[in-house]
């Protein structure tokens, strides 16, 4: 091999050595970075809490394991924050977050849902199947988290009409709130939530009717 074609190798094997550095140099900086954008989110105060949930919502999927964890944070503005981030970032975080829904923390629930609620359009399919085959606690968070969506939540309207027959009150009530939020759009209900206004339960009942005038007032 001639002199010129070995400095011609060394030169080659020294840019692909630099070019693997700056690439390992940019993942341990992101990190680092994520990390110091979190510490600022958890223990910072109230303005630079809002600022580092901006910039976690910005950094999409990287972000949502830590969202995700502090949604059972014991501070309530952490909470709601990362709540807020997470529906920022949107469809990446829905399979995350359905999966929070069914975990033993009603708080972290609660944020769930609210989270899911800001998402919108990209969260339905996955929340008609919490409708559709999960218990009576997933049921009644998957249709907290449609009413938050309102007529966003249209095609769900057939999996609410079966959640209205449901054996478990709570299940019925909700998706009756789920119904009337969505309006218009929920006319094909009407008839299951009519039977309704005959329900056992008072706050069945009063919120079937609730839903059924939301639903004709137009």
């Amino acid at each position: 091999m001639s002199s010129r074609r070995k400095r011609l190798l060394l030169v080659g094997l020294i840019l692909v050595a630099v070019v693997v550095a700056m690439f390992f140099a940019a993942r341990w900086w992101e990190r680092a970075h994520l990390a110091w954008v979190t510490a600022q989110f958890i223990k910072g105060p109230e303005p630079v809490r809002w600022e580092a949930a901006q910039r976690l919502a910005r950094a999409g999927d990287k972000a949502v394991p830590i969202l995700i964890n502090c949604l059972k944070h014991e501070n309530e503005s952490v909470r709601g924050r990362a709540a807020a981030a997470l529906g920022e970032i949107g469809e990446p975080a829905v399979p995350a977050l359905i999966e929070c829904l069914k975990g033993e923390k009603a708080e972290a629930r609660y944020y769930a849902v609210r989270a899911l609620g800001g998402v919108g359009a990209p969260a339905v399919p996955a929340l008609i199947g919490c409708l559709d085959h999960g218990g009576a606690d997933l049921r009644c968070d998957g249709a907290r988290a449609l009413r938050k969506m309102g007529r966003q939540a249209a095609p769900a309207v057939p999996s609410l009409i079966r959640c209205l027959t449901a054996k478990d009150h709570r299940v019925r009530r909700e998706a009756a709130r789920a119904l009337g939020e969505i309006g218009p759009a929920a006319t094909p209900a009407v008839p299951a939530l009519t039977r309704l206004l005959s329900d056992e339960e008072y706050r069945v009942r009063g919120k079937a009717r609730e839903a059924l005038s939301k639903i004709t007032q137009h």
